[in-house]
């Protein structure tokens, strides 16, 4: 498969690559605040400061402009294509 195919056919996969070094500094700035800082994220609701419960790798991708579900999918996808073309047998989810 070429760049070209792979870019065109995995689209979330390529785009989450050319942003994973930023990423994972400002995931690694993230956990960093949260467990040796104990410093939590926080969102301005109607009634106050409320605490943000979605994990940061979400966080991150939708700044990148990520699509979760579709990056999710896209792996699916291309572990699928290794195990076929390695002709790995796998059992499918009933």
């Amino acid at each position: 498969m070429t760049d070209e195919q792979f870019i065109e056919k995995y689209p979330m996969m390529h785009k989450f690559d050319q942003f994973a070094d930023d990423i994972q500094v400002i995931n690694s700035f993230l956990d960093w605040l949260e467990f040796d800082e104990n410093i939590q994220l926080c969102r301005q609701g109607q009634h106050g400061t409320l605490p943000i419960h979605e994990a940061n790798e979400y966080i991150i991708n939708r700044h990148f402009e990520i699509d979760n579900l579709a990056l999710e999918r896209e792996r699916s996808l291309l572990l699928r294509f290794i195990q076929e073309s390695r002709n790995i047998k796998v059992d499918k989810p009933s």
